[in-house]
């Protein structure tokens, strides 16, 4: 069942404020504020098997188009004014940077809720 653009706009919005509130953002180049944050894997077992659920964030153009659970959200010195949101990571940080809170996750399949976007 498609997704409205306003239920999709909603839950961007939902995954900024988490991003937001969740990650330490730093300066970039040019002043603006980069926010990076890889959202929580939680692991559980069923039936001796192990697994790993995160959520989902989208899938990342700049990682092969694998879906990833990190979300990065830019914002204005003044914190307040939004300039760009994206699955995935800005292109001044690796994978393994100490400015990305949590854990970067990438995968080529994703098992669960359809994807939105």
């Amino acid at each position: 069942m498609p997704v409205s653009q306003s239920t999709q706009f909603l839950q961007v919005q939902a995954i900024n404020a988490l991003t937001f509130h969740g990650a330490t953002g730093y300066q970039q180049r040019g002043g603006n504020i980069a926010y990076v944050y890889a959202f929580p894997q939680v692991e559980f077992g069923v039936g001796g098997l192990t697994t790993k659920l995160t959520l989902g964030v989208g899938t990342d153009r700049d990682h092969n188009n694998d879906y990833t659970n990190v979300n990065t959200l830019i914002v204005r010195p003044d914190c307040t004014s939004v300039v760009t949101s994206f699955p995935g990571l800005p292109s001044d940080l690796s994978p393994n940077d100490s400015r990305i809170s949590g854990t970067p996750v990438w995968t080529q399949t994703f098992i669960g809720l359809p994807r939105l976007w």
